[in-house]
């Protein structure tokens, strides 16, 4: 057999590579729960090859061009670690400290991803989609919600300089929102108003759109069968506490604002992560 020949059998007989694209890997929080949900299930099929990578999400990334350090001037870097026992590429971007940038495609990126096959990006708002527009390979976004809905209580009333700066990076992330929702080519969202949203942004185009609300492990997350509810009741609250999205302020309201003789029976459990 040539060389040619070799060559030719050889990316014949290659496995599909999917790239998972993720914002922040390795940081805690939803996002993060999903992208390890598809990874076991890309594994479990045994008919791809799987290649993590993990994009820059915050103005102080090592890994960035950032304006007010001139030490990160040399370029965008990328390094590789761990997660989840799988290897992963970091790759920075360039101005960390402005938003809209961090959405922004760079050749670093594209030079990391140029051996894949597919895309998929696991994200909360899918303005993060932009950074891998225009690669030539077929892109799949699994969204939350959209960046104007998630921080419409941040920046309703802004006060001072640094909130209006936020409101108007929320403006142009909203933008990129929708420009990446019409240019993918599939979009998987988990909840039905955000499928209503995908569809009516795509409505002379055809693209893959499919519902997929989160499920809940039920052989982690079950009742304890040592426990009677009707003896030890109690209302259990799981969130990022300190999160101000989550709006823990609104349950305690609510809570207090049960008569007492409900709240001297049922006590609240908040657990934080």
């Amino acid at each position: 057999m040539n060389g040619n020949a070799a060559q030719r059998h050889l990316s014949v007989a290659r496995r599909p590579v999917i790239a998972l694209v993720v914002p922040a890997l390795v940081e805690g929080g939803g996002v993060r729960a999903v992208a390890d949900f598809i990874a076991r299930g890309i594994e479990r099929t045994g008919a791809y090859d799987l290649r993590c990578f993990s994009l820059a999400m915050w103005s102080r990334d090592r890994s960035s061009v950032r304006l007010r350090d001139p030490r990160s001037w040399r370029g965008v870097q990328s390094f590789i670690g761990d997660w989840c026992g799988r290897p992963y590429t970091h790759v920075g971007t360039w101005m960390a400290e402005i938003e809209f940038m961090r959405y922004r495609p760079r050749k670093a990126l594209r030079a990391v991803l140029a051996g894949c096959d597919l895309i998929q990006v696991v994200c909360g708002s899918p303005a993060w989609a932009n950074a891998v527009l225009g690669l030539g390979k077929p892109i799949s976004v699994h969204v939350a919600t959209r960046a104007r809905i998630e921080r419409h209580m941040r920046d309703t009333h802004p006060r001072g300089l640094s909130a209006r700066w936020r409101r108007r990076m929320t403006a142009m992330t909203d933008f990129l929102d929708d420009r990446a929702l019409s240019q993918v080519d599939a979009i998987q969202v988990m909840n039905p108003w955000m499928l209503d949203y995908a569809h009516k942004l795509n409505a002379d185009r055809d693209v893959d759109l499919c519902l997929a609300p989160p499920g809940v492990n039920t052989e982690l997350f079950r009742p304890s069968s040592r426990r009677t509810p009707q003896r030890e009741p109690y209302i259990l609250c799981v969130a990022r506490l300190d999160d101000p999205r989550k709006h823990i302020g609104l349950l305690l309201e609510a809570y207090a604002r049960l008569p007492a003789v409900v709240r001297g029976k049922v006590r609240l459990v908040l657990a934080g992560s």
